[in-house]
């Protein structure tokens, strides 16, 4: 089930739920986020930040490029402080609370997918 999917599941269970969808490895795509939220949600206290990516690779294999080698940090690292550097003012002003989802890899390695985890 995709993002999508998921975020209007939980709406239908959580009426009064607001989700909003963004891509977090673009900077400025963030910056639109945290304006938007700022304009419609100016008492925001929930961040949750659940983006990430796992791609299976074999890192002794010479053929990958840089950009495709840093694809998941840049989703499952970089994203997540973008976000939250970009609306932690508002977190800290409404008192909030910041929900970092990571993934299971961090507790159960997988050889294959050696960056993710």
């Amino acid at each position: 089930m995709g993002a999508g999917r998921r975020l209007d599941e939980a709406r239908k269970r959580l009426p009064k739920l607001h989700t909003v969808q963004s891509y977090v490895s673009d900077p400025i795509q963030v910056a639109a986020l945290a304006a938007q939220m700022k304009a419609e949600f100016p008492r925001l206290n929930v961040l949750v930040n659940s983006a990430g990516v796992m791609l299976g690779r074999n890192l002794s294999d010479p053929t990958h490029d840089l950009v495709d080698l840093t694809r998941e940090i840049d989703k499952n690292l970089s994203g997540v402080v973008r976000t939250t550097a970009a609306l932690m003012d508002l977190i800290i002003a409404n008192r909030g609370t910041i929900l970092n989802i990571s993934s299971a890899l961090a507790l159960v390695p997988a050889p294959a997918m050696p960056i993710a985890a």
